[in-house]
């Protein structure tokens, strides 16, 4: 799976020394009055595949503290990138 910009997204994030491939497109909001980075993820046909055989999702968040993060699916359409 792979981030995607999308047609709300209001900034992206580069990885130093990275290429397009690396960039994590972003939509800046607010959600419960709190500020939050949005990112969309799509998945590989081979990914869909897998998940439909019962595979789940996995969230592995670096560094030493955890965040508050949610997952959910969304209808968000993909942009350019």
């Amino acid at each position: 799976m792979r981030p995607r910009r999308t047609h709300e997204s209001t900034g992206v994030l580069h990885l130093p020394g990275g290429n397009e491939d690396n960039d994590l497109w972003f939509t800046s909001a607010q959600y419960a009055g709190t500020h939050v980075f949005l990112t969309v993820w799509e998945f590989t046909p081979e990914e869909r595949r897998r998940i439909m055989d019962g595979e789940n999702l996995e969230l592995m968040v670096l560094g030493e503290g955890h965040p508050p993060v949610q997952l959910s699916l969304t209808t968000v359409e993909l942009g350019k990138g």
